[in-house]
């Protein structure tokens, strides 16, 4: 079965929207897996300033690792609001392939179903 050239230009502009969509949702994706590891790593530092403010020997120094593990924190807090903007983004980008994929199908039943 031959197509036409407008058959053709439809399935490939399908085809691009379909891996932009892909794109983004494997972009989001590792952003998400990049700022969970990040956050670890923040709340892994404040753990540590915690435990050594537990073993300083001074109120000062005790003072300031608690300063420091408070500052890892506001980061790690800063770091959960960029990976729930990104887990967003991802399941945006999947629901927007999935309704793409929904049409796709539709419009292939309804061809097949005409000839």
């Amino acid at each position: 079965m031959k197509k036409s050239y407008t058959e053709m230009r439809e399935d490939m502009e399908l085809n691009e929207v379909s891996l932009m969509r892909t794109g983004s949702t494997l972009f989001f994706a590792a952003q998400v897996r990049q700022a969970g590891q990040r956050l670890e790593t923040k709340i892994g530092k404040a753990k540590g300033r915690f435990d050594a403010s537990k073993k300083a020997n001074t109120a000062e120094e005790k003072l300031n690792h608690m300063a420091d593990g408070m500052t890892e924190m506001a980061d790690a807090i800063y770091l959960q609001r960029v990976m729930m903007g990104n887990i967003t983004g991802l399941a945006l980008s999947a629901a927007l392939i999935q309704k793409k994929s929904d049409k796709d199908i539709t419009k292939l039943l309804k061809g097949k179903r005409t000839r």
